[in-house]
This record gives C-alpha cells, structure tokens and sequence, in this order.
C-alpha cells in the first residue's frame, strides 16, 4: 500500500468530500505538504508501533522537527527525548487499548510544552486492520481542546438552573449499577413513588418491580450487561412507598467504561398510569357488553381459548351452555324494546348468581347468552342447566308487568363434543335447536349422530387430501366496493369445499382439519395460485382490482413465506400491488418473526390487511409496529351500529386513526342500509358484506358487476351528495395543509419584477418576515426604499440588479430590527431573458451557544437536562427563554442554541397566545404556579399540542426572578 493512497483514504474520513478525492491527483510530497496544513496533529504507526509518518504541529509538540523519526518507536523517540518520557509511555498504553478495541479510541492527555504551559489534548486513534484481521496501521488524530477546557473550567452555568429542572420534572431519572442498586435518582423519585431516603449503592430498584413484570425487568438486565443489548423501552409496574403500584414506561440506556463493559445504567421513567386507564377503558368498550355489563362476544372467545388450553393441559372436563330466551321476541315487540332490555339486564344478573365461582357468563348477542362451566362433566352440567331453567321460571317485575319468560339451553362437553372453541360453540348452538324442537324450556346435551352418518373426521382428512387434484375446491369472491364511487376496488377470496357426495361443506369444518394435518399448505398455496391465476385473467379482461387472501398462521410462520409469494407472482405474472395478504393477529405470537416477515412482503410491494381489527388485545400495539395497507373493521362492531353506541364510538375512532396514519379503512359485514349510511357519513374508504354481495363465483361475480356497482348508490348517500361530502372534506384537508405550510414557514421567500427601472416586490411571505416586524401588505407592491432605511435599501439594490442582469450566484447577508438573514436569489426566465427574481431567506443570527459539560459538582443535573424526555425551560419574566433541555431537539426540532435568547411567543400558536399572555399576568400578580395547553410551532412547520405548567422563581426580596417551564407533548386519542 502506498502513502500517498493511504492518506487519500484517510482524508475521505476527515475533511474532504468524495468527489473532490477522487479529482485529487497527487505525489507523496504533496501529500506530506497538505497534511501539514491541517490545524490538527497527524501521526501514522505500523503495526509494530512504528512512525511512518508525522505532520509538523506533531513533531513541533515533541521538539522533533530536526529529528529522524520515522521507523522509531515511542520507546525509541523517548530515549531521544527522555524529557517527554511519560507522554510517550501513555502514548504506548493507549496505541495498545486502540488495537484491542478495533474501533476509534479517543482520549485526552495534558501535555506539558517547553515554556511550562499546560496544553489538553483530544486524541483519537483509528486501529486499520487487513482483510485477514491482521493489524496495519495506526491513525491517530489529536487536536488542541485547551481553551474548551479552559471555557468549561470557567463556565459557571448557575447550578440553580438544573436544581429546578429537577424540582420541576414529572420523569424520574436514574443511574443504577449492573445489580440494579441505585447510584443516583432525581428528586422527582421522592415526589412520585415516596422513597424520601435512599441508600445510594443499597437501595435495589428491581426490589419495588411488581412480581408479574420482574423477569422482564430481568431479562433486561442480562441483555444489557451480559449481551451488551440496547433494548430501549419497556412498561411495567413500580410499588409505591404506600403499597400501591404505579405504572411507568422507562427507557433504558447503557454507559460504557473504558474497558468497555458497561459501567451503568440510565433508566427515565414516565408514569403512564392515567394511559393505562385510558387503554382499559377502550378494552371495557371492546370486550364488554353495554346493556349487561357482562363479557361480549369478543371477550368469550379469548377467554374461552384460556380455559381450553388449561383444561387440556391438566385432562380436565368443560362444558359449554348455550342459552337462548324463549319468546322473547313476543316480549320485544309487545311491551317494547326498553322492557325488553330490562328482561335482558334481569336474566343477566340472575345467571350471574347462579353460576361458581370459577365459572363465565357472557351475552353472545340479542338474546343469547353462553357460559362457561370449568371442571365439570355431564352431571353437573345438567345439573346447572336444571337450575338454570328454575331460576327464570320466576316471572319478572318489569314496568308494573309480570314477565314470564324461559330458555333453552344445548349443552357440548370438552372434549367429547370437539377440542376448539368454535367447535364446542357450534355444537352447543346446535344442541339449542334440538332444545327448541324438543318444546323449549329445557336442556340437551350435542348429539351428532345425523352428522356422523354422513362423514366423520377421519374420511374427511383422507377426502382432504384429495380434494385439490379432485379440482373440488373453489374459489368465491366477494367484492369489497368503494364507499364513494361504489366501484368495485377489490375481492376477498374465500375457499369453498365441494365434496362429489356430500355437497358443500363449511369451510369451519374442514379447515381445522387441514391446520391440524398440515394440509393447510398445500391448500392455501393453491389457493394463493388460483386467486393470483384469476387476477391475471381479469386484468386481460379489463377488471383491475386488488384480490385480497386469508393467510393461516401455519403458513405465515414458515420461513420460506415470502419466497413461496414471490414465486406465486413471478409465475403468474401478476404485479405485487394486486395482491392483499390478510393476517390476524393470532400470527404476531413470535412478534419479531412477524415483523420480518411483513417487511419482507413489502419489499415485494404487496399489499397488507389486518383482518378483524379491534377484536384483540393489543390491536393499536400491532398497529404501531406493522407496515400495514389497511384496515378491515371487523364484522361484530359493524352489526351493532345504531344499536350499541360503544361499538359506534369503536368504528368511528377506528376510521379517525385509520386515515391520520394513511390507512386504507374496510367495513366488514354491511348488512343494512343504515349501517352503509353511517359508514359513509364517517368517510369509510371500502366495505364489503351480503347487502353488497354475498362470495360469488367467478361466473357470477363478472355477471353481478353491474349490479353490485349500483348497490352504493340504491342504498347509500345520494351521489351528489355523497360526492359532495367527499369533495368538502378532501378540501378542508387541503387547506389545512395549505395553511400550515403558509403559516408554519419559517424562513421568508420573496419575488420581484423590474418596472419602470424599479424593483417591485410581488410576493413575500414566511414567518421570518413577522419576526423582522413586517406584514406581506408592507412590502408587496413596493420597493426597497419605502420600507427599508435609505443606505440598506441602496446597498441591496445592488445585489438586486446583479441577480436581474443574470448573475446566478447571488446571496446577500442583511440586518433588520436585530435579525441577520441570509438571502439566496434564483432567476425565473422565459426566452432566455429573467422575467422575475425568486429571494429565499433564512434567519442566521447568531445565537450563544452553551456548552453541554458542567463541572463535576454539577454531574447528576446534566444526567437529568440530557436524558428527560419533558420539555424544561426558563424563561425571565418576558418571556424570553434563558435555558433550555436537550430534549426540544427531539420534540421540536430546535437545538439550544437556536432557542436561547428568543420569546416563547414566538413559537406559540397564535390563538393560543392571549391565553399564556394571560397566565403570565396571573403569575406575576399572585406568585402562584399555573398550567395550560398550548400549540407549539415544530421545526418542521407542523403545530405540536402541548401541556405546559410554569412555575415561579423569586429574589430574596419577593420579587419574581424567571420562571420553570415544563412541557410534555399531549397523547393522540
């Protein structure tokens, strides 16, 4: 390797652009000559520790100009120059920790010069290593930081400001060590979990951890000390002094020692209690019934799999109770549907005091209700059912009217009557209607035997196997239509299963079967080719439209998923935006798995859907992390609408959150005219159910288009109106956006035209001209010279008439009220010839910039301002902001310094302005702190909702000081 090559690499690291390198054609002499120029010291070693080379401000330090030092050691260069002994045995010991390191190594080192002056030294050695490992060179970089140091020595950035910081903060910030024992907590610690004293080195954190969240908590803690893992953020659950416990998100962050083991723990913490009562509530509207207060639908289904996975694991008996009411539909409609929630409310309650303790209720929906009987056999079910059908035979008070009213009840055991939970639901629905054929009023228990004639599991695995190459499965499709248009935008496909002699059969029955065998692969395979192989076919016909799949978490979760997707596209040559793939969230179990592969599916540009959306758990965690397309509302929130305002409250949050992060939304399961209407009214994208079309063959889907496409139309909104409605509300986005991007611009951008051999400004707007103390009306229309004093309107004239006359290369650096700008002027020609002069400006006063270090005395405060994840200023009493964290940066967008020095009300939204004028008064007058929400202008020009609280501060005399802010931006609904 040569030198000079060798260096040209190294410049490329350090100052110099890649394009200017590759231009750059020089000897090894220049090479020496141009590295002597850079205000840094420069020293190349071998791997042995040798010099090969040293630029002159690096010979200067050790008096070496006159010196043969290349080839030498330190050790070397020490017997030459014995008074620099120790620099250069500290030169030898950190060369060595470079080497071991692999990576850049920067330390410092106080140097003493000749004349006794002390010099610190930033140094930063980079080890080069060959293709094989080996060592090659060492770079090292040093540069002279003496008057940093000096300035951070002098710097007495008052200690007062990160006091109050602490006092004032709602995180908790921490620093423990790798056992979890704290070595620091701020104040706020106290103020919100009530440890006033703590041991620093003894008082163990991970002891206050909530017993259900602490090997979490422990597993973090491997990963960060054994692993080295940054894991970011995790939520759990911290005891309070008084017992109670509270939860926090936290934030975790390692500190490296010099060895590079982690030498510390950074934890802030943000208690996130009134969140998780927010997230419970939106769970109690999910999985509640409105009317009973009982567990829904939804519920049922994820707390019935608990308890058949528990049965299961410890061969234990269930049974599943299927109630339906007798007459009351008479009831409904005679005495009215108030009196008819009132018998539902009253059947609630006293099955809620039959049942143990160790048993569920759930209303199913209308008047059917389900329980959930655990560790019971056939006996005791009979025997709850037989109380059952007592207890309701005692008439109800309702509305002065004695209401007689029964039920009757179909009963499946686990595991004689099936192993899932739709299974034993099913069976138990059916043994109801054997209950109703047997005169109401009474039990029975799932008898299958007419099923079991025709075919039982066993035949139909083996059938399965053969139903593909049979041809005797089917695709149906669905249409999904645009809510707008009604157009026809895509299909669901949906597998039918035609056996040669008994029919149809369910795609409930048959596909547990194919899950439970594995056939689920091959089938869902095929059914991806045919679905594909049909998209194709329609696209030559005319018909573009997305064709939406089902995927089962069997074939989500092989590793060769989106392998076998590419295939299936390459061969049917179909292009990747036509296909949607459908996923619940049953296939997140492995949520790292999950997240690869749905990036993966993206990257080949197909579609995605998460279908059922807002029946599980953690739908809006999903949510967070999924690179989705769209979302389909599922079916049970739809059915409900005009009927449980808690699920019309879940359909229009859903559409709302939906379209703020670019979602396509789908209804699943219109079935009525007003739930179309509704669903439209709330700006719904696509929906799809049996009043728009039931799954249709393909036969039938291409002859149904017509009709299908008129659906919207017949039932929906008016066109006009509905068009109209769309119209209104993508124009109302419009100009939103519009007047952010106006409003929110925060440097200035002008134009002007020469007439009648004067400058005449056409447009100029942006918010640095509010801040210089202009309006547009000011300036448009007119010349410099009417707004500007007379020498800087002759000065800038000039630079006028350059950029007029063609010069592309005009800037201008200017000065109005205190505002030094910057303006970069481009020509607008037509012909050749400029016809309007486009001035773009932007604010380039200089701002004090505050150092970040503080003295060592100062240490925990500076943890604090770098790591709190508020917003902490102080402002004087004008409002003008003193000081400001770090974490503005991540917020807003703005550093400190570009910050410091300027009015809060500069950045706060106007209409929001008089309100903290007003609070400013208040404090003045009374003293007292005071809070309030306010927009905040982002850097990027959107407005930021904020909760602001100021705080304060006095004189010895009584007379207030400045003020503590702290703001935390408010959370999305």
């Amino acid at each position: 390797m040569k030198n000079s090559n060798f260096f040209l690499d190294i410049f490329s690291q350090q100052s110099f652009g890649q394009a200017q390198l590759r231009d750059l054609q020089v000897s090894e002499q220049q090479i020496h000559i141009l590295i002597d120029l850079i205000p840094e010291i420069i020293v190349v070693k071998d791997e042995k520790g040798r010099y090969v080379l040293a630029n002159q401000m690096a010979l200067d330090l050790y008096e070496l100009r006159d010196l043969d030092y290349k080839g030498k050691t330190d050790i070397d260069l020490a017997i030459m120059k014995p008074k620099y002994q120790e620099s250069f045995d500290y030169n030898i010991k950190t060369d060595e920790l470079a080497w071991r390191k692999g990576s850049t190594l920067t330390v410092e080192k106080t140097v003493e010069r000749p004349d006794g002056e002390q010099q610190v030294w930033e140094v930063m050695k980079t080890p080069v290593f060959d293709e094989d490992g080996n060592r090659l060179r060492l770079i090292i970089v040093s540069r002279n930081v003496s008057e940093r140091k000096k300035a951070e020595t002098e710097l007495q950035l008052s200690e007062e400001k990160y006091r109050l910081i602490a006092d004032n903060m709602k995180d908790l910030i921490g620093m423990l060590d790798e056992n979890g024992k704290v070595r620091y907590v701020s104040p706020s610690f106290a103020r919100v979990l009530g440890y006033e004293t703590i041991q620093y080195g003894e008082f163990d954190f991970v002891s206050i951890v909530h017993r259900e969240d602490f090997p979490t908590v422990k597993k973090i803690f491997h990963n960060m000390i054994s692993e080295q893992k940054e894991l970011g953020k995790a939520e759990f659950r911290c005891r309070h002094s008084n017992g109670e416990y509270i939860w926090f998100e936290v934030n975790f962050s390692s500190v490296y020692g010099i060895d590079g083991d982690v030498d510390h723990i950074i934890i802030v913490a943000r208690d996130i209690s009134e969140r998780k009562i927010y997230e419970n509530h939106l769970q109690s509207m999910a999985y509640q019934d409105y009317l009973t207060g009982l567990p829904n639908r939804n519920m049922l289904y994820s707390l019935f799999s608990e308890q058949l996975s528990a049965a299961s694991s410890k061969s234990q008996s269930l049974a599943v109770l299927f109630l339906d009411l007798d007459r009351f539909k008479t009831i409904n409609d005679t005495l009215g549907h108030r009196t008819g929630d009132k018998l539902l409310q009253g059947v609630s309650e006293r099955l809620t005091n039959i049942i143990r303790k160790n048993d569920f209720v759930f209303r199913q929906g209308g008047d059917e209700f389900i329980i959930i009987l655990t560790e019971a056999n056939r006996s005791i079910a009979s025997k709850i059912a037989a109380r059952i059908l007592q207890v309701l035979s005692v008439p109800f008070r309702l509305n002065n009217h004695d209401v007689f009213s029964s039920t009757s009840i179909g009963i499946s055991l686990f595991p004689d009557h099936g192993e899932t939970v739709e299974k034993l639901i099913q069976n138990a629905d059916t043994a109801m209607y054997q209950a109703k054929k047997a005169g109401k009023n009474t039990f029975e228990f799932f008898y299958s035997k007419e099923r079991h004639s025709l075919i039982d599991p066993l035949t139909m695995e083996m059938d399965l196997h053969k139903a593909v190459e049979r041809d005797e499965l089917v695709l149906h499709y669905q249409p999904k239509v645009s809510l707008k248009s009604g157009k026809i935008v895509g299909a669901e496909a949906l597998i039918r299963w035609f056996h040669p002699q008994i029919g149809m059969i369910s795609p409930a029955e048959f596909i547990p079967i194919a899950e439970e065998t594995g056939l689920i692969l091959p089938i869902g395979e095929w059914a991806l080719y045919t679905a594909c192989r049909q998209v194709k076919e329609w696209m030559k016909k005319g018909l573009s439209i997305v064709i939406s799949v089902n995927i089962s978490t069997t074939q989500f979760v092989q590793s060769n998923f989106v392998t076998s997707i590419e295939r299936i596209l390459t061969e049917t040559q179909v292009e990747p935006q036509c296909l949607e793939i459908e996923i619940t969230e049953s296939v997140s179990a492995d949520i790292e798995h999950t997240i690869t592969t749905l990036h993966g599916l993206k990257k080949l540009g197909v579609r995605i859907s998460i279908d059922d959306f807002g029946t599980g758990f953690s739908s809006l965690n999903y949510l967070k992390q999924f690179p989705v397309d769209t979302l389909k509302i599922d079916q049970s929130f739809i059915r409900e609408l005009y009927k449980n305002p808690n699920d019309e409250t879940i359909v229009k949050t859903i559409i709302s959150m939906a379209h703020n992060l670019n979602l396509t939304v789908v209804a699943e399961g219109i079935e009525t005219k007003e739930q179309l209407v509704f669903l439209q009214q709330y700006f719904c994208d696509e929906g799809q159910g049996y009043l728009i079309s039931k799954p249709l063959s393909v036969g039938e889907l291409q002859a149904a288009i017509d009709k299908v496409e008129s659906i919207v139309e017949q039932n929906g909104i008016s066109q006009d109106k509905n068009e109209r409605q769309w119209a209104d509300e993508m124009l109302r986005k419009a100009r939103e956006d519009l007047n952010n991007t106006v409003r929110l611009q925060q440097g200035m951008i002008l134009k002007y035209k020469k007439i009648n051999n004067k400058f005449i400004h056409t447009l100029c707007d942006g918010e640095l001209l509010y801040r210089m103390g202009f309006i547009p009306n000011e300036v448009i229309g007119k010349e410099l010279s009417e707004f500007l004093p007379y020498e800087v309107a002759k000065e800038k004239t000039a630079f006028y008439e350059r950029a007029w006359n063609g010069d592309e290369r005009v800037t201008y650096e200017g000065e109005i009220n205190g505002i030094h700008y910057l303006e970069v002027f481009s020509q607008i020609k037509s012909g050749g010839k400029v016809v309007e002069v486009i001035g773009s400006c932007v604010d380039i006063t200089e701002r004090r910039k505050v150092e970040e270090a503080l003295r060592q005395t100062e240490y925990h405060y500076r943890l604090i301002s770098e790591n709190v994840t508020d917003l902490v200023r102080i402002v004087d009493k004008d409002l003008k902001l003193q000081y400001i964290s770090p974490s503005h940066e991540k917020v807003l967008g703005y550093t400190m310094e570009e910050l410091t020095g300027k009015s809060i009300e500069d950045y706060v939204h106007p209409v929001d302005l008089p309100g903290l004028q007003k609070l400013r008064e208040y404090m003045l007058t009374t003293g007292n702190a005071g809070h309030g929400q306010y927009r905040l202008l982002h850097k990027g020009g959107h407005w930021i909702s904020m909760e602001i609280g100021l705080t304060p501060v006095s004189h010895d005399d009584g007379n207030i000081k400045h003020f503590v802010s702290v703001g935390r931006p408010l959370k999305k609904n």
